[in-house]
């Protein structure tokens, strides 16, 4: 049962038109909001989403204003949604994330993150890890001039550029779109000025992140052990209802999880070597998403500080 469907339009096997009019076909999922999400912003594209059966389109770098407005105008209300289990008692986070980044709007990303940046740092590293080899992929791809792996290219293009839109690299959103044109139009080999673009943007991007990598990701990893006195005696009485309420957003499957683990994580700095090591592996599962295994973990943290979950 779910409120709405974003629905991504360029996806790898099947897009996101034909996924929509599968979705209509059934009977059962006639009335299910869908909205559109495309780096392609043309009135054109617009008419396509909705000739397929979607109700709205939403324009890539996603912005949360717009975003909250488009569901807002698509979800029927009922009880419960939209609320938080997150306790009304928070922390500031330490700044560790520079105030300007080459390359990237780091003030438009804040905002759409609503200034998290352990997210903002976990977003980082994995599109450096994911994609800093792009444009070496792209023209490998492209130097065997087979379709299949024309048809590789442009997927990779299509990853770099809606990850290069979430983390506001404008010039390599630019360029990733003009080369995602070229690609799609009938390919001839002649990339040469698109790419370089491409890949010097891109580059720009990746030696960012390298430098913040290198230099203030130990910060990073030690906010919790600055953010609460050194001690060994734990607040199980603050502890309690935010674990409980970790629990229960995990259980769900809900982006509160992340929100709430910042709650979390500074109160468990004095905790012994094996809880630590727990809420290290935790905080893995939580901004990579693995619910399941982070739902298993806590079972764990809640059995060493007896607190039944």
């Amino acid at each position: 049962q779910y409120d709405a469907v974003l629905m991504d339009i360029q996806m790898h096997k099947m897009d996101g038109l034909q996924t929509t009019r599968l979705i209509r076909r059934n009977p059962q999922h006639k009335e299910l909001p869908i909205i559109a999400i495309t780096a392609h912003a043309l009135i054109d594209d617009r008419i396509k989403c909705l000739n397929a059966g979607m109700d709205d389109h939403i324009g890539k770098p996603i912005e949360k204003q717009v975003l909250y407005a488009a569901l807002l105008k698509a979800i029927k209300p009922r009880e419960g949604l939209g609320m938080s289990d997150l306790p009304d008692k928070g922390h500031k986070q330490q700044s560790f994330i520079p105030e300007t980044i080459p390359g990237i709007e780091v003030d438009e990303v804040l905002n759409r993150l609503n200034g998290n940046q352990r997210l903002f740092w976990s977003v980082l590293t994995d599109f450096s890890r994911e994609h800093s080899q792009a444009a070496r992929n792209i023209r490998l791809l492209l130097s065997k001039n087979r379709p299949d792996d024309i048809t590789e290219a442009r997927r990779v293009n299509h990853a770099v550029s809606g990850m290069a839109g979430n983390i506001s690299a404008k010039r390599l959103f630019n360029a990733s779109l003009a080369l995602g044109r070229k690609l799609t139009q009938d390919y001839h080999g002649n990339l040469n000025i698109e790419l370089d673009e491409f890949e010097q943007a891109l580059t720009q991007i990746a030696v960012s992140i390298g430098t913040i990598e290198n230099m203030q990701k130990p910060s990073a990893k030690n906010i919790s052990d600055n953010t609460t006195d050194q001690n060994t005696k734990l607040d199980i009485n603050s502890i309690t209802p935010i674990i409980k309420a970790l629990y229960g957003q995990v259980s769900k499957k809900a982006f509160d999880s992340l929100s709430i683990f910042d709650e979390l994580k500074p109160l468990l700095s004095g905790s012994d070597a094996e809880t630590n090591k727990l809420a290290d592996q935790l905080e893995q599962q939580v901004y990579n998403l693995s619910f399941a295994s982070a739902k298993q973990t806590l079972k764990k943290i809640g059995e060493k500080l007896e607190i039944a979950l």
